[in-house]
């Protein structure tokens, strides 16, 4: 699902970008229709292979929607929207908040729902060991791409893996665009913290270890 979201992105009428983890974009390398049916086709094989997991069938249905929730206008499809829509027009930090949250956090925070989902199984968790966990995962997400906003405006393409400097150059909302450098590196380093302090105690710390890595990345 990440990737096909990628792979549409850096299509012309999205950011049309030419680099994606150091290689030119899908669509430069071959074109735009074999990117487009190419991320189709990752979109579909996500939910084959959740249709395709090892768990009672109640679990597995869970599942597929709180992927297809993220995915579809209640998550990725509406940050891309406002994304586009405000390309240029300039916002405040609460719609970039919004943004990062429809955009990038949901997504992150659907794939800790999904594992914490088929490792309980169907037992039910105890107490709001579900909600935190999902409220972990929106923290994190939320990190992540304050992080990616702040590589964008300090990073170079070798690091990184694509173009630097794009979001300014066509006028995307970004939190150092909104909030500055000192105050961008602050929110990412809150938001980890406090995404640590809400994973329940039984999270694996493999799990946590992954979430302390968000603020300190630099690709």
């Amino acid at each position: 699902m990440h990737t096909y979201s990628l792979v549409h992105d850096d299509l012309p009428c999205m950011d049309d970008d030419d680099l994606r983890r150091g290689r030119p974009s899908l669509h430069r390398r071959f074109d735009e229709a074999t990117a487009i049916l190419t991320g189709d086709a990752l979109l579909a094989l996500a939910f084959e292979i959740l249709g395709g997991v090892e768990a009672p069938a109640g679990v597995a249905l869970d599942t597929v929607g709180v992927l297809a929730s993220a995915a579809g206008t209640g998550g990725l499809i509406t940050g891309q929207a406002l994304d586009l829509e405000h390309t240029g027009r300039g916002g405040d930090l609460a719609l970039v908040e919004r943004i990062h949250e429809f955009k990038t956090a949901r997504l992150i925070a659907a794939s800790m729902e999904m594992g914490a989902v088929l490792a309980w199984n169907g037992e039910a968790p105890a107490g709001d060991a579900r909600a935190r966990v999902q409220r972990a995962g929106l923290l994190a997400g939320s990190a992540f791409q304050i992080v990616d906003d702040l590589l964008d405006v300090q990073g170079d393409a070798a690091t990184l893996g694509k173009t630097p400097r794009k979001d300014a150059a066509r006028g995307k909302l970004t939190y150092p665009a909104a909030a500055g450098i000192a105050a961008t590196e602050a929110a990412a380093r809150e938001r980890t913290e406090k995404a640590l302090g809400c994973l329940p105690e039984a999270a694996s710390a493999p799990l946590a270890a992954l979430i302390g890595f968000v603020a300190e990345r630099r690709s």
